[in-house]
């Protein structure tokens, strides 16, 4: 008969074994790579630190006893599920590894009584933790929308533009001042130069403006 681990380990996904302490028994394969450490490393871990989470290290006890704690998606779920003793269908969740560089996750929680094994002598609940790693597919979806807005720009500001430039020209011929109608020019010229960067826009980055939690397009680095 199959163990549980032998099945885990064939799935596609990474999977993780949680107690209802929300400690790590058991991962499978998929789950070592996505987090790049050996199982021996991971059993015993908690949610925050099986996936990364830089706001485990905000408080000495570690994951579980941070402010950011009660808003984490992943283990809320996990407490969710034990308290309630429901499954959790398929959700998403974002842990941030790296400041300004989250990982987006495809999450589910299912219940299961694991039959007797090691020392232990009756059947114990346990969280079997589904995950999939959604990043990539999110920047790609995120790409798509700024692509479609910076082409919309781009159209609607062309056309004006053209007909500022036509426009200075006549203007400088009528009142034959040269260096007022140049400073305006300089300016149409800079907004022209803007929607050309806009339309190389080859990747998606962003950039903090004033607020930390405020965030825009960076230009630079979206054309690079």
């Amino acid at each position: 008969m199959l163990s549980l681990k032998n099945i885990i380990d064939n799935l596609p996904s990474a999977v993780m074994v949680f107690n209802k302490d929300r400690r790590a028994i058991m991962v499978n394969k998929m789950a070592q790579n996505l987090v790049v450490e050996t199982e021996d490393d991971l059993v015993g871990k908690c949610v925050g630190d099986l996936v990364g989470c830089i706001h485990a290290l905000e408080s000495p006890e570690g994951c579980g006893f941070t402010k950011f704690c009660n808003f984490c998606g992943l283990s809320r779920a996990v407490a969710r599920a034990f308290s309630e003793k429901v499954d959790i269908s398929t959700f998403e969740a974002c842990i941030e590894n790296e400041p300004d560089r989250p990982r987006f996750l495809k999450i589910s929680v299912t219940l299961f009584d694991m039959p007797p094994w090691g020392h232990r002598h009756s059947n114990t609940t346990v969280a079997i933790v589904t995950m999939d790693d959604v990043t990539e597919y999110k920047k790609r979806e995120r790409l798509a929308a700024v692509l479609e807005t910076v082409g919309a720009i781009c159209h609607e500001l062309n056309q004006p533009l053209m007909v500022l430039s036509g426009q200075l020209d006549l203007l400088e011929l009528d009142i034959g001042s040269h260096s007022r109608v140049q400073a305006l020019r300089e300016q149409a010229e800079r907004m022209g130069e803007i929607t050309r960067k806009l339309q190389s826009v080859k990747g998606y980055a962003s950039k903090a403006l004033f607020k930390k939690d405020l965030r825009i397009l960076d230009m630079e680095k979206a054309c690079a």
